[in-house]
């Protein structure tokens, strides 16, 4: 019985081959993108899997509270380690770690890579596979840990322990010897370096002042292992009374309380109310890039299902004498439901391995997507893969195969045979699913849409400084910035240049300033002459520092309209004093236009500008024109071997917001815009196929009319009619859910973005129409035009 149903099937496919094929092609791809939207989150739920012991570590964090709400810190003062090692019984492992960047020389060959500093119980606390060395070397200082991948770049091998790599730091070599090569972390790992040194290290190489290793000011990320799940309240606790210490140390940013956080649950900390300041490990997938890819996979897949549903319910049309036959015989319905099941199973199946395939190629686009992604389709060993497949396969077979199974077994036989039964064609039901088909498909396209509107206005916003034209290049104090700042004026494309020994866009501090008994935390850039021309920040009122009266200017800051209005300043600002860490008392001699210094992603926040001398400088800023930003890139990279030849050249360019801003419109652009035309597609094929059922249905109809003088504008408007109400339902559902879609996921992204406009919605839902009308224009055509006399002898 089998091998008929099986033959019956594929029979009934090779008559059927243009709607089998469009079938499996929609069915496949919307299950292709199930399979990614599955890798995606598999991605996001085994993050830092590969650490056996996450489960019995906690990072210590803190929240800073003022008026002007709370902030949550992923780093904690330095000196905090210490002390929980020393005197918190209850604590089993403590190791600190701080993460950075570091030039390095192998040989001839001088490179930046990613470089971490932690205590020598790190490779005990966390999993890491060593390929050479001893992991006991990492108790020696001497010793550096380096991976696999920085190993064949510049050893050309893995096995390299006790060969030498020499740091560059301010000018002093540092010889250390690798002691271990391990295995290259996965990307779903919150540690991304390539190069870990004990602890002890980084605090001879800090640029702090302080005494690091038991310094209250200085921040670093604190881990704990507490063996014991009941202790974890006792730390917590005991943590707080630790709080005096750092008030003592930083009076301008006083931490409220100190909590602990699971290890295995950092990832997730991203937006919003779980937000970290200060952040050193790898960033997780915030839920919202887990939880969107996998409904508008589901939303694909169920448009797919009810393609299905309807281009069955045509070809059924075709198969009435082929089932009233069988009934005649005594064939039983079940029977018949089971070959029209098998036939979906079949399908599907079929659709499963397509949507594979189509896998295959979706995961390597959709990793191009995201640096931080790196999903991997293994076929062959993931159970857990085989099991979703299983779901997969039965869930759609059953929602495509259900309906056409139940309804068309359901005919008397004697009515078929005697040519009175026709399929009812458009029905409640498949009004329904081609209207959630067409809104489905609308939703996609008013988010592209959203999200391309929103990208000029995000590249025409004013964040208070230059996006581009800029180029910032970290230097090591006075001499190195005088030195590299003499060589580039001879350089006529650079418009002017300036030191800081901050940066607007991600380099400033955090600090509270008070004015009287009034209090507010800001942002704090300590910038040097010229900064403000060379960043492009407007001055609303009030003068720029004068380079020439310098020991004034110490006292002397400008502030943002921000902090003039937090401050309730209604008259002239100018001449206000702020206090600043109680003992330090500022005029304020200028007001700037409002910094975003977060970019798109927070609120603008209040600003303070301070003077600092050129020994206090850590960048040299060039401005040039956007259009030779490139170029003067380049000149300074060739002079800055000439100045340092021993250090990396780590000019970037200020516009690292502004491009990962931009990254996740286009990047979102291209998904929505996508999945929306895979869905016009699968609707426009769905809406052809209950056409051919309605005409068929009607042709007896359409003769009498032809025959009646009835013109073809009227045949079309007849078969359109209904057709164009079912548009125009979904017209109104799919704008409205893509609008508000596309509203809350740019919400939980972005502080300032355009949301889709009307017209987003007008032009989307005319594409769909569009669409539509093409798609079905030559069967309307071919049937008004149809001779009257044919569509009469077929009745």
């Amino acid at each position: 019985m089998i091998k008929n149903y099986l033959l019956i099937t594929l029979r009934n496919f090779a008559r059927n081959k243009v709607f089998i094929l469009i079938n499996l092609l929609g069915m496949g791809t919307a299950i292709g993108c199930c399979i990614v939207a599955y890798l995606n989150w598999q991605f996001a739920a085994s993050f830092d899997s590969t650490h056996i012991n996450g489960h019995v570590v906690y990072r210590v964090q803190a929240t800073h509270e003022i008026p002007d709400g709370s902030s949550r810190y992923a780093v904690v003062p330095t000196a905090l380690g210490a002390v929980v090692r020393d005197n918190v019984v209850h604590v089993n492992t403590v190791v600190r770690y701080t993460a950075g960047t570091g030039d390095f020389r192998i040989g001839d060959e001088v490179f930046n890579t990613s470089l971490a500093y932690a205590d020598a119980p790190f490779f005990d606390l966390f999993t890491f596979r060593i390929l050479d060395g001893n992991l006991a070397a990492f108790k020696n200082k001497s010793q550096v840990f380096i991976s696999e991948t920085l190993a064949k770049k510049y050893f050309n091998d893995v096995y390299v322990a006790g060969r030498q790599i020499t740091q560059l730091f301010d000018g002093e070599l540092r010889e250390y010897t690798v002691g271990g090569v391990f295995e290259d972390q996965p990307m779903n790992s919150s540690f991304a370096f390539e190069a870990i040194l004990l602890w002890s290290n980084y605090t001879e190489v800090t640029n702090s002042h302080s005494d690091v290793e038991h310094s209250w000011s200085d921040m670093t990320t604190l881990f704990l292992r507490i063996e014991n799940e009941a202790d974890v309240s006792r730390v917590e606790s005991q943590l707080q009374g630790y709080l005096t210490q750092q008030h003592d140390a930083r009076d301008d940013f006083k931490l409220t309380s100190f909590y602990l956080q699971p290890f295995y649950t950092l990832a997730a900390s991203f937006h919003g109310e779980t937000w970290l300041n200060g952040e050193q490990l790898r960033w997780g997938i915030p839920p919202s890039s887990v939880i969107g890819p996998a409904v508008m996979a589901a939303f694909l897949l169920l448009l797919a299902c009810f393609n299905f549903t309807n281009t069955s319910l045509a070809i059924a049309g075709r198969r009435l004498k082929e089932i009233g036959i069988r009934k005649a015989i005594g064939g039983l319905r079940s029977q018949l439901i089971a070959q029209f099941l098998n036939e979906s199973i079949v399908l599907c199946l079929l659709a499963c391995v397509a949507g594979v395939l189509i896998a295959m190629v979706l995961t390597p686009a959709y990793n191009a997507l995201w640096p931080g992604i790196k999903l991997s389709l293994d076929v062959s060993s993931d159970l857990f893969f085989f099991g979703f497949m299983l779901a997969l396969l039965f869930i759609t077979a059953v929602i495509a195969g259900a309906y056409p199974a139940l309804y068309v077994t359901s005919f008397r036989p004697t009515t078929i045979l005697k040519g009175k039964l026709r399929l009812a064609g458009t029905n409640w039901f498949t009004r329904i699913l081609l209207t959630l088909q067409f809104a489905i498909a609308l939703l996609c396209l008013v988010a592209a849409g959203a999200f391309v509107r929103n990208a000029t206005f995000q590249r025409d916003y004013d964040l208070g400084y230059l996006k581009e034209g800029v180029i910032v290049v970290p230097i090591a104090g006075k001499n190195q910035y005088e030195q590299f700042r003499n060589l580039l004026g001879a350089n006529k494309d650079i418009v002017v240049m300036a030191g800081s020994s901050s940066h607007v866009s991600d380099r400033y501090e955090k600090g509270t300033i008070k004015n009287g008994t009034e209090e507010h935390q800001v942002d704090i850039v300590e910038a040097g002459d010229q900064y403000i021309q060379a960043m492009g920040i407007d001055m609303v009122s009030g003068r720029d520092f004068h380079p020439e009266d310098f020991s004034n200017e110490m006292s002397s800051v400008l502030v943002s309209e921000e902090l003039v209005k937090q401050f309730g300043w209604q008259d002239d600002p100018l001449g206000k004093t702020l206090n600043w860490h109680d003992t330090v008392r500022l005029s304020v001699i200028g007001v700037v236009k409002n910094i975003h210094t977060d970019g798109y992603w927070k609120p603008v926040t209040p600003v303070m500008i301070r003077h600092v001398a050129s020994g206090h400088y850590r960048q040299l800023v060039a401005r040039t024109t956007v259009e030779k930003v490139v170029v003067v890139n380049e000149a300074m990279r060739e002079v800055w071997k000439t100045v340092s030849p021993n250090t990396v050249y780590g000019g970037k360019f200020t516009d690292g917001n502004i491009s990962t801003a931009k990254m996740i419109n286009d990047n979102t652009v291209s998904i929505f815009g996508f999945l929306g035309v895979v869905a016009l597609i699968l609707s426009t094929t769905g809406l052809y196929a209950l056409l051919s059922i309605n005409i068929s249905r009607r042709t007896k109809e359409i003769g009498i009319r032809k025959v009646m003088g009835a013109p073809a504008g009227t045949i079309t408007r007849l078969i359109h009619a209904e057709f164009f109400v079912i548009l125009l339902i979904a017209s109104v559902l799919g704008g409205s859910l893509g609008f508000f879609a596309s509203e809350k996921l740019m919400n939980i992204i972005w502080e300032y973005y355009a949301p889709a406009g009307v017209e987003t919605v007008l032009i989307a839902s005319l594409v769909m129409f569009g669409m539509a009308i093409v798609s079905v224009g030559y069967k309307t055509m071919a049937t008004a035009r149809l001779n009257p006399v044919q569509a009469l002898r077929d009745e």
